[in-house]
């Protein structure tokens, strides 16, 4: 599958602490999650008040928007693909 041919997946995430500058920093930058070598960043980030961030990632695998949030330092609370 080529770079052009990568799907993007959007998800609406509502987090436990306000979000701050230093954990979208982190998200964008990559975070290394316990099971992968490679950090994996966010595509895409659009900030919704201080504890709502719509989020594009380019892979989808089990819990991989929530176990980013918590290697940058948050909790997700509520998720909407």
């Amino acid at each position: 599958m080529s770079e052009a041919e990568v799907a993007i997946r959007w998800s609406l995430v509502a987090t436990k602490h306000p979000l701050d500058e230093q954990q979208i920093e982190r998200l964008w930058a990559g975070v290394v999650l316990h099971d992968d070598i490679q950090p994996v960043a966010a595509t895409a980030s659009e900030q919704r008040g201080e504890w709502r961030l719509r989020l594009a990632v380019s892979e989808g695998r089990c819990r991989h928007v929530k176990r980013m949030f918590a290697a940058a330092g948050n909790r997700i609370e509520a998720l909407q693909r």
